[in-house]
């Protein structure tokens, strides 16, 4: 196809216009291309600059890669070979440009690669600047999910524990404050619940004064036959059996004037507190055949305890600890667990706590402070306060005492009647202490509130060690 030229004028002239065509004028090179930037001006340096520093490609290993660039590169060699293409054709006056092969495959080539550069690029811009953030967002909107499920998952624990929670209120009991003002129903019954305590607290504090003056005999180690002797004989034929066996303990001055028959024992009440201790010290087999005195045992509790380091039920159990702790012997009394009706073993209990009763007060005072020491452990026992614990008669519905020891009328639990609560077939509820619709050991009775707060104060003011 003729090439088509252009003149200054702007006219168009073909080869074959004229028999003999005219020479035609030099041509103007239409295409300009500039020169490449210094390599202070560009990203950095073109193969042409540095080539030792260059690949085969022409990339610099020196400069960080920039897709951009890389197409200048293949663009300016494409034009600087078009552009040398041109200036021969004009110097020539060649009508048309003749392009080898080869020449024309590596312009191509190096089109193919500047547009490949230039969609490296487009994709690396369109990742920074809109990938890149929809990526982070989706990052943000999996970690958002992540803490919402475990929110979800907290709250479900939470309202779990909430309905455990309203399901044990319903039959525990609630607060003081609550308990008081949900189910007093006037002023007059808390003062009569508050006034039954304080009479209960001077009755205590008499009880305490008293024992100081009393002997208390045991009949547990005796037979069956001295036991049954005992509860069928007169006052005055045991007195006068314990007033032979203080005559023959040689101790003078101390006259008997009678005695106080109790669940397996006998009181025996003195002028003197110097008389008390001296009948503690009697033989009182001169009276009754393996009957003695009673000696008073101190509970320590030791909380914790692995369940397989101690069996209860091993005769040589307490023979272990008075020797792994250097108590002389026969200083232990008796170890039982804490709680006397143990639940059914379950393979999750682990451990538990146990009481160990010592005879002598000083020992026991010695492991609360210093602690002791069961199978090579160490522990620090507290002390055993059992008389803090409220104690309700089922006789008579008062608190303090059992019913094994209640000498007063019964008194029906569930109705207020005048009948044991066994016997009762009434369907009116009443309480016999507030008369509120309620049994008598409900939790929410005013009473039973005055008296689990009179035992709480009793037990803070209660010292850590046991009195000498």
């Amino acid at each position: 196809m003729p090439a088509k030229k252009s003149g200054n004028d702007g006219t168009r002239k073909s080869s074959t216009s004229a028999a003999e065509p005219k020479p035609p004028k030099p041509l103007n090179p239409e295409i300009t291309v500039q020169n490449p930037p210094q390599p202070t001006e560009r990203e950095h340096v073109t193969p042409e600059a540095t080539p030792e520093a260059t690949n085969t490609e022409g990339k610099n290993f020196l400069a960080i890669p920039n897709p951009l660039t890389d197409a200048e590169e293949h663009l300016t060699s494409v034009l600087l070979k078009l552009q040398g293409l041109h200036d021969t054709a004009s110097e020539t006056n060649a009508i048309d440009i003749a392009m080898e092969l080869t020449t024309f495959t590596k312009i191509a080539t190096s089109i193919q690669k500047a547009w490949e550069y230039v969609k490296a690029a487009k994709r690396a811009h369109e990742e920074k600047t809109i990938l890149k953030p929809l990526k982070d967002i989706q990052a943000s909107i999996a970690s958002l999910e992540q803490k919402y499920e475990n929110i979800e998952a907290t709250t479900n624990r939470i309202e779990n524990k909430h309905k455990d929670i309203e399901r044990t209120v319903k039959d525990a009991p609630k607060t003081y404050a609550d308990i008081v003002n949900a189910s007093a129903t006037s002023t007059k019954e808390k003062e009569t619940a508050e006034m039954r305590a304080r009479q209960r607290q001077h009755r205590d504090a008499l009880r305490q004064e008293r024992a100081k003056y009393e002997v208390t005999l045991t009949t547990k180690q005796t037979t069956d036959k001295v036991k049954e002797q005992i509860t069928t004989m007169a006052p005055k034929e045991i007195t006068e059996r314990c007033q032979q066996a203080v005559e023959k303990a040689s101790i003078p001055g101390v006259k008997l004037q009678g005695i106080n028959k109790i669940v397996n024992g006998i009181h025996v009440r003195c002028a003197t507190e110097e008389q008390a201790n001296q009948l503690r010290a009697i033989d009182w087999n001169e009276a009754f055949e393996g009957i003695k005195t009673h000696e008073p045992i101190y509970g320590i509790v030791i909380n914790g305890m692995p369940i397989d380091d101690l069996d209860l039920d091993d005769p040589r159990t307490i023979k272990l600890l008075e020797a792994a702790n250097g108590f002389p012997s026969g200083t232990i009394a008796k170890v039982t667990p804490l709680r006397r009706k143990d639940k059914a073993p379950s393979s999750k209990t682990k451990h538990r706590s146990i009481v160990i009763y010592l005879k002598n007060i000083h020992i026991a005072n010695k492991c609360i402070m210093n602690g002791c020491y069961i199978n090579y452990l160490h522990y620090m026992p507290l002390r055993f306060i059992p008389q803090f614990q409220i104690m309700q008669c089922f006789n008579c519905c008062e608190y303090g005492h059992r019913a094994t020891s209640c000498k007063r009328k019964p008194r029906c639990g569930k109705c207020a009647g005048k009948h044991n609560t066994k016997e009762c077939d009434s369907t009116t509820v009443q309480c016999a202490h507030c008369k509120g619709p309620h049994e008598a050991w409900r939790h929410e009775c005013p009473a039973w509130i005055a008296e689990k707060h009179r035992l709480e104060e009793l037990r803070d003011r209660c010292p850590d060690l046991f009195t000498v």
